[in-house]
């Protein structure tokens, strides 16, 4: 009996894989179409209303900076304002 049960458990994983495998096969033939002449074969498409990416500074030798610190010094130069980590004002008691 132990034979039997372990076949049919076999048997029922099989059917199993075979499912996935079909939908995996389906959702790959349905990718494909997409990008070599479906929906993403145009820019917009593909990257939408997405913003650039922001400027890069430059390090001393004229290329972009890699230095974390750099680009930290820059943010602290020119975004930071003292009330961006202030606590809000105690109110006063009525």
């Amino acid at each position: 009996m132990c034979a039997s049960s372990s076949a049919g458990r076999d048997r029922e994983n099989a059917a199993k894989k075979e499912a996935e495998f079909q939908t995996l096969s389906e959702n790959y033939k349905d990718l494909q179409t997409r990008v070599q002449g479906g929906r993403f074969t145009q820019e917009e498409a593909r990257v939408g209303s997405k913003r650039s990416a922001p400027e890069e500074t430059l390090d001393a030798t004229g290329g972009p900076s890699t230095n974390i610190w750099d680009q930290f010094g820059d943010f602290m130069k020119t975004s930071y304002t003292n009330d961006s980590f202030a606590p809000p004002p105690l109110r006063a008691n009525q």
